[in-house]
């Protein structure tokens, strides 16, 4: 800490007056009688309160020369005189000691230092001193308490050293001086009414500040600080706040040189016109508080940028314009939604680097809903979630991990990537791309989970489908409202089951490790190779339909699974085209009483004729129709059961029809069935149904 001295005559007073500063009001030893003249360039001591000063000398446009300057705790001392009179510091510098709630204010006094480049006040004490009178080519040294600037150059317009200590303002003010040396840790801005301070004050630091060691600079108003020209030196720089309820913002535009990083520790740093804003260093969002990194211009930041795992939450964002990061970002907050990426709407921000870490990733908040990029193959190991109505768009084939949250009605666009998530959760949203060739492969981990976004062709170009990739042993359920996508669905292993609200304009595959069920429209094909179709609601629930425009069941080991509740709502399947039998039919039967003769049960609706044929037919479930086996008439082309499920009745399925009859009792069926042949009989039968209807009509 520098404090000048002085040779000059230590003078006391004790008794508030509003006589001049000069007049023979003194005393030598801080002892009554205080009659003592006033010798120029005195230090003086305050031992009162209430000092008001209508003028420093007796001579109008005259100067008095002060030396240091001490206040008592609550203290103060002021001037009022309005005279164009000049208050000179001492050749060496006037220390301006205030005690604890003290007040020295100098009002508008023009102040002038007889020594140019040296500095002209020294402030010491946890007081306040306030200048609004300035120009004086001497520096300024803060060392502790508040100082309130009035104009440009109330701090000089020579070197300001900052040991310590708050620099407030009146108004919103840029500092007048030619640099400025930060030997310690300081605050900017002050919610005190001392001297007309104003709480909203923004100040500007338009020169040069050099640092030594590692600084911490707090904000402690509603205003902004601003850093306009370069921040040198020093060994790392932490920006705070006083507290949580400002809403002040630090600001950087210089091309900053500063080392040892960065630090934003529970408030807002804004950075602009210039890509070096944060120097080179890392930079660390920390805090108790909310934490904020603002780009507010066209920047490409290069810096890496760690993610503590403190409580505050933090956000990267960008405003006004396109930006970029290309530095790695380590997330070591694990509390789900902490750390936020997001761009002002209509804006997009690209975040190039690499982002690793045990959090997770949210990009967009409820005001901040525009675009964001993930471009790096990124290692993080929580979720991925995407907030409100914002963007989320995949530049990279691992771009996005583990699961995928839709957290309202945003957007998550592939761009013309794969990319794979354990699972999609939320009740809204969108999954789209922009480019063609995207796939989001899903279930990897094994999870069961429910997708209740959209899935749509990129503005219902369906050369920009996307496809849907499952993976893994658990269940994926597709239950959102709008799910028309145009790309391939692809069952690997594990469970699809397809709400019957949903029709999908691409077609569907199904391989040996994986199972589809429930209930869907796909204007494409739906082939089951050497997989599992069960058509109900989820497996063994509801009977569902399926309707394709072709399909192929093939592999002597794909499973067909069809429901019968009752005669009205039993499963079906339909094709618009080609129909292609193979693997194993099964039939589960629900219903445990017996159903009527000629009961028919369409469970294969046919627009051309089938080929092919199923290698088993079998029924499974409860009731009199369960656990049979068929077995295949070549010369009437019928699979029928062997043994009869009650001493009555026999099933029979046609593939050339797709349809299953309970027939009557077994004598009757096969002397029916010699004699005209299953197709005949059914043929046959109905004829005799309709002329039994029209004689009850007549």
């Amino acid at each position: 800490m520098l404090i000048a001295s002085t040779a000059s005559a230590q003078l006391y007073t004790t008794t508030a007056t509003t006589t001049n500063w000069d007049s023979a009001r003194w005393s030598t030893n801080n002892a009554a009688p205080y009659t003592t003249a006033w010798t120029s360039g005195s230090n003086t001591s305050f031992g009162g309160s209430g000092y008001t000063f209508a003028k420093l000398g007796t001579v109008t446009n005259g100067t008095t020369t002060i030396g240091n300057i001490t206040v008592a705790d609550s203290g103060s001392i002021s001037f009022t005189s309005t005279a164009s009179q000049k208050l000179a510091t001492s050749g060496t510098g006037s220390n301006i000691n205030v005690g604890a709630g003290g007040l020295v204010n100098f009002g508008a006094l023009a102040v002038i230092n007889p020594t140019a480049g040296t500095t002209a006040f020294f402030k010491n004490g946890l007081g306040a001193l306030a200048l609004s009178g300035g120009a004086y080519t001497g520096g300024f040294t803060l060392n502790n308490g508040l100082v309130v600037t009035a104009n440009t150059n109330a701090l000089g317009t020579g070197a300001l050293t900052i040991n310590g200590g708050v620099i407030g303002a009146t108004g919103n003010r840029t500092l007048g001086v030619t640099s400025v040396a930060v030997n310690g840790d300081f605050q900017v801005g002050s919610e005190s009414a001392l001297a007309s301070n104003s709480s909203t004050a923004n100040i500007t630091f338009g020169t040069g500040v050099a640092l030594t060691g590692a600084r911490t600079i707090t904000l402690g108003n509603n205003g902004n600080a601003v850093f306009s020209g370069v921040v040198s030196g020093g060994s790392g720089l932490t920006f705070a706040q006083a507290n949580s309820a400002l809403t002040g913002k630090f600001s950087l535009t210089g091309a900053n040189t500063y080392s040892g990083g960065t630090v934003i520790d529970a408030t807002t740093v804004q950075v602009s016109g210039n890509d070096a804003a944060l120097s080179g260093g890392t930079v660390t969002l920390t805090g108790a508080n909310a934490s904020e990194l603002k780009i507010n211009s066209a920047l490409t930041v290069a810096n890496d940028f760690v993610i503590a795992a403190s409580a505050g939450s933090k956000l990267i964002s960008n405003a006004t314009a396109d930006a970029t990061l290309t530095g790695n970002i380590t997330n070591n907050d694990t509390t789900a939604g902490d750390f936020v990426l997001a761009a002002e709407s209509g804006r997009l921000f690209t975040v190039g680097g690499v982002i690793s870490g045990n959090g997770g990733v949210q990009v967009g908040n409820s005001t901040l809903t525009g675009a964001v990029l993930l471009s790096g193959v990124n290692l993080y190991s929580g979720s991925t979630d995407i907030d409100s109505t914002a963007k989320l768009v995949v530049g990279n084939d691992g771009a996005i991990r583990n699961d995928l949250n839709f957290n309202g009605a945003g957007t998550l666009d592939l761009a013309g990537f794969d990319s794979t998530v354990n699972k999609v959760t939320g009740s809204g949203g969108t999954i789209t791309s922009t480019s063609a060739g995207s796939s989001l492969t899903l279930g990897g981990d094994g999870s069961d989970s429910i997708l209740d976004a959209n899935v749509v062709d990129f503005g219902d170009d369906s050369t920009l489908g996307v496809a849907l990739v499952k993976n893994g042993a658990g269940t994926l359920t597709l239950s959102g409202a709008n799910l028309q996508y145009s790309g391939l669905t692809t069952v690997n292993t594990g469970t699809v089951n397809v709400l019957a609200s949903n029709q999908f304009l691409g077609g569907v595959v199904v391989n040996a490790n994986g199972s589809l069920t429930g209930s869907g429209v796909f204007t494409g094909d739906l082939n089951v190779n050497n997989g599992r179709i069960a058509v109900d609601a989820i497996v063994n629930s509801a009977p569902g339909n399926f309707t394709a425009a072709n399909i192929t069941i093939s592999g002597t080991s794909s499973n067909t699974v069809l429901a019968i509740d009752s005669d009205t709502n039993y499963s079906s399947l339909t094709t618009l085209g080609d129909l292609t039998y193979d693997g194993n039919l099964v039939i589960r039967f629900d219903q445990v009483t017996p159903y009527a003769d000629l009961t028919t049960f369409n469970l294969f609706n046919l627009a051309n004729t089938p080929t092919g044929n199923f290698a088993h037919v079998t029924t499974t479930g409860s009731g009199p129709y369960s656990g049979l086996t068929f077995t295949y008439d070549v010369a009437r082309g019928n699979w029928y059961n062997n043994g009869t499920p009650n001493d009555l009745q026999y099933l029979v399925f046609s593939p050339s029809t797709g349809s299953l009859v309970i027939v009557p009792e077994p004598s009757t069926w096969a002397m029916t069935l010699a004699s005209v042949g299953f197709a005949g009989w059914m043929a046959r039968r109905k004829k005799l149904a309709s002329k039994k209807q029209k004689q009850l009509a007549a």
